[in-house]
């Protein structure tokens, strides 16, 4: 605002606005983060990088391998995955690879390796879907199995359900995966509930 220069034109792009304290800038191909008194404190080393959305840490792409860096830079989840994502209702990461998943914390520790396909978002619940060799299990918060991995198909709980598809048979299960039988009232409450979700994911990607 005082038209001084406070960054030299030597950059191939700068974003507009800060996560975090934190500012990604672009040069010669590579990818850093400059602070809100625009010094540098992550080179510009990174294939791409995420925004500091968690406080502390982002992803970062090199020789299309993803890894987790601190926001001074230190790096937290090594880049040797294929994939990271963040699940912040449980405060975990997952760090997916060629033959699984880990699953580190927010600080970067390792909690648990898998050799899951796939592993849900636990949100608020205390348990998750897992897939593993083409079938679909329940997992816990712990990491403890609920449900082993048999079912060909498993949608999310609704209302403390799920529908399963096992051996060409369809039927509900709850959280604890028994098979039950639903009343004609939690039936109907189960299909309105996901028509509205259904509805609302509509709503939303449209």
């Amino acid at each position: 605002t005082s038209l001084m220069e406070v960054m030299p034109l030597l950059f191939a792009y700068i974003e507009s606005s800060y996560y975090n304290g934190r500012m990604k800038i672009r040069k010669n191909g590579g990818w850093g983060f400059t602070d809100e008194k625009f010094r540098i404190r992550i080179p510009m080393q990174y294939d791409d990088v995420y925004y500091f959305k968690n406080k502390n840490l982002t992803k970062v792409k090199k020789d299309k391998k993803s890894g987790v860096i601190h926001r001074y830079g230190q790096e937290i989840i090594p880049l040797n995955y294929t994939d990271i994502s963040f699940e912040t209702s449980s405060d975990r990461i997952y760090a997916s690879k060629e033959d699984g998943i880990d699953i580190f914390d927010k600080e970067g520790r390792l909690l648990h390796t898998t050799d899951y396909e796939y592993l849900g978002f636990y949100g608020r619940n205390s348990y998750t879907i897992f897939k593993h060799e083409g079938k679909t299990g329940i997992l816990g918060y712990d990491f403890d199995v609920i449900h082993e991995a048999e079912f060909d198909l498993l949608e999310n709980f609704i209302n403390g359900f799920a529908k399963v598809r096992k051996n060409g048979l369809e039927f509900y299960i709850n959280t604890k995966g028994e098979e039950v039988q639903l009343t004609a009232e939690q039936l109907k409450e189960w299909n309105d509930a996901r028509e509205r979700r259904d509805s609302l994911w509509i709503d939303v990607s449209s």
